[in-house]
């Protein structure tokens, strides 16, 4: 079974070529013949088309016909048309798309209406007779992946991989926009790691012509029983950050634009079209008088256009009157810091907007790292421009939350603490002039686990500091010493004796070999330094400022940079003590030298005694007897005459059996 879905369009093109316009004209043609002789089955399937669009929800009943029609901000509708844009000329190195923000705020509609227009703009329509297309294929301007399809009998990730690689091909006459909208399993780990892969692999492939690949992801927050939720993964929160991973984020080939909840402007608009077009059924059900307060109503509360339209839809065709259920705004991390240092626009009220945040983003606020979050942002209020007095009450509200962490309203109270302040600063700084605005700073993200991974990357590196000075200076420095004076100054005095090694070397280099190993053994110190082995830059990093980010970090991605980058410093740490240890075992062997045995003392020491009686010596052997005085006695080596006699005339002073016997 095929795993495309097809979108197809016709165009109106002034430069299409004169068989296409002959072809146009005979079908022009065709049917005007045939208009007057089928007016009857003409009317049977109008009737048909027109009971399946009655039947039809009314989001796929008014979706949009053309991009007038989205409900899309002007401005985010030119920045992906003009990516999009920019993608097809191959004016940029971008191949891969991301578009981001929560449901229903016009992602997947924006990119298909885009494609209709920009796909037949590049397409090569001189290279059709090369290309193995059919007929039924000669306008698809996108090709959308289905998850819950299998090609060949693959598995999900197989199938996902061979949509990806056919997808290749889509270029010059087959030119085609690929749309990813529906991703595969990505809350299992292996298949995540593989999907990241695939997406890797197509932003490397060798091809120098690709069709722009453009992902459309939903992001919101995910309400489970997880009972960690001290940690941004694809469990509790379903990002980009959870599931594209921070590399491919960072990756120069990818452009990332960020969706909006719609605004109540364009969904007033859209809803508002759609009741005209419904009047006669709202005049049956006696709503079209309560029309313009429930539009309201719904455009204050939900930023999702389809599901806008299914509550519109299901308050239209019922005769009663129903509560207002629409799906819930999604509010993001940075939002949530933002409603509680700010306020917001919307509710005036502070404790119903606490409120409403508390039971709407549990998994956020319920975090521990929204307070982080609290505590890195709250300097950005009016750009840091406030008394020193409620910068302390906000830090004091936070550290007594910390303390009282095992009481449930503990973030409450630190929410709502630090709200109030917020709010008593805006009043005070709003006495002088009603009309003052406030400039903010951009919000950060937590520090903390960058904090973290540096303070594991300096305890390997602590570790590494000692076994050198173990192995190869054979002291023994405290850790306390290590992390307090050893750990700067340390290397900082082996990087000064590291360049006076090369500069004595270059001098070394010009005089006689016995004048080198004078100054060699003279200046010791400096010669030993290697910076092979000798850490000569300070434990953890150069002194600077640990910039903050911008955005929110997935603990998958976070764990996997971290253990990549803990490894290669294990790794390292490993090789060096492997080259102390080695270099300490020759040391040892220049200090204390084997001995060396002549010809004699091996041939003495490959004798072995025989015993010429049957019977276990043991058994005529005293208990008492010492082994070590046999050992002494029949290892002894033999008495050397003196070189005037012949070799033959040497008696071996070997003890036999007898011998040992009376002892």
């Amino acid at each position: 079974m095929k795993r495309y879905r097809y979108g197809r369009r016709s165009h109106n093109d002034s430069k299409t070529n004169t068989t296409t316009e002959n072809k146009t004209k005979r079908q022009n043609l065709r049917s005007l013949s045939q208009k007057f002789t089928s007016e009857s089955k003409r009317s049977e399937s109008n009737n048909v088309l027109k009971n399946q669009m009655l039947e039809l929800p009314w989001f796929q009943k008014y979706e949009p016909q053309s991009l007038s029609e989205v409900a899309i901000h002007k401005r985010k509708l030119n920045d992906v048309k003009e990516h999009l844009d920019d993608m097809l000329s191959n004016s940029v190195d971008t191949r891969i798309l991301l578009l981001t923000g929560p449901s229903g705020c016009s992602k997947s509609t924006i990119i298909k209406e885009l494609s209709h227009l920009l796909i037949p703009k590049y397409r090569d329509d001189s290279r059709k007779l090369l290309t193995l297309k059919s007929d039924n294929m000669e306008n698809v301007d996108y090709v959308e992946y289905i998850s819950d399809q299998s090609i060949n009998g693959l598995n999900q990730m197989g199938s996902f991989r061979e949509f990806l690689n056919n997808c290749k091909y889509r270029v010059s006459g087959n030119l085609s926009l690929i749309l990813v909208e529906d991703f595969p399993n990505v809350f299992h780990d292996e298949t995540r790691t593989i999907f990241q892969k695939s997406l890797m692999e197509w932003l490397y492939c060798d091809d120098d012509r690709l069709p722009p690949l453009v992902l459309s992801l939903s992001e919101c927050e995910i309400d489970n029983d997880n009972p960690n939720k001290n940690s941004f993964s694809v469990d509790n929160m379903y990002t980009a950050e959870t599931i594209i991973g921070r590399k491919l984020l960072n990756d120069p080939r990818v452009k990332r634009i960020k969706f909006n909840p719609i605004s109540m402007t364009l969904t007033k608009k859209a809803l508002n079209n759609i009741v005209n077009s419904e009047k006669v059924l709202l005049q049956q059900n006696g709503k079209w008088k309560q029309r313009t307060s429930f539009i309201n109503n719904i455009s204050q509360n939900c930023g999702d256009i389809r599901s806008s339209i299914c509550a519109l839809e299901f308050w239209a065709t019922s005769k009663g009157d129903l509560e207002l259920a629409t799906r819930k705004q999604p509010t993001s991390y940075f939002h949530a810091v933002g409603k509680i240092i700010y306020g917001s626009k919307d509710i005036i009220d502070d404790n119903e907007m606490i409120n409403n945040l508390l039971s709407s983003t549990s998994g956020i606020v319920s975090n521990s790292n929204f307070k982080l979050g609290l505590l890195e942002n709250y300097e950005s209020f009016n750009q840091g421009q406030f008394d020193i007095e409620s910068a302390y009450k906000i830090t004091d509200a936070l550290s007594q939350s910390d303390n009282n962490i095992k009481v449930t309203e503990s973030l409450e109270y630190a929410t709502r603490k630090v709200r109030s302040i917020f709010h008593d600063l805006k009043l005070k700084h709003s006495n002088g002039s009603s009309q003052q605005q406030h400039h903010h700073g951009r919000a950060n993200f937590p520090i903390e686990s960058k904090i973290n991974r540096m303070k594991n990357s300096f305890d390997v590196q602590s570790d590494e500091y000692f076994y050198i000075q173990l192995y190869k200076y054979s002291t023994v420095p405290l850790n306390r010493d290590i992390i307090l004076s050893y750990g700067y100054y340390g290397p900082l005095i082996r990087k000064q004796l590291l360049y006076k090694k090369k500069s004595l070397e270059h001098y070394v280099n010009t005089l006689p070999m016995e004048s080198q190993l004078q100054i060699r053994q003279g200046k010791k110190d400096i010669f030993d330094v290697d910076d092979g082995i000798d850490i000569v830059e300070r434990l953890g990093g150069p002194l600077n400022q640990s910039e903050a980010d911008r955005s929110m970090i997935s603990t998958n991605d976070s764990e996997k940079e971290e253990n990549k980058s803990l490894e290669k410093l294990q790794q390292e740490k490993r090789r060096k003590i492997r080259r102390l240890m080695n270099a300490d075992a020759q040391q040892s062997s220049i200090h204390f030298p084997k001995m060396q045995l002549d010809d004699e003392d091996k041939a003495m020491l490959e004798d072995i005694i025989v015993n010429s009686d049957n019977d276990d010596i043991d058994n005529d052997i005293d208990n008492d007897f010492d082994d070590s005085i046999y050992e002494m006695l029949s290892q002894r080596a033999p008495i050397k005459r003196s070189p005037s006699k012949h070799t033959s005339d040497i008696i071996s002073e070997s003890l036999s059996d007898s011998d040992l016997e009376m002892l």
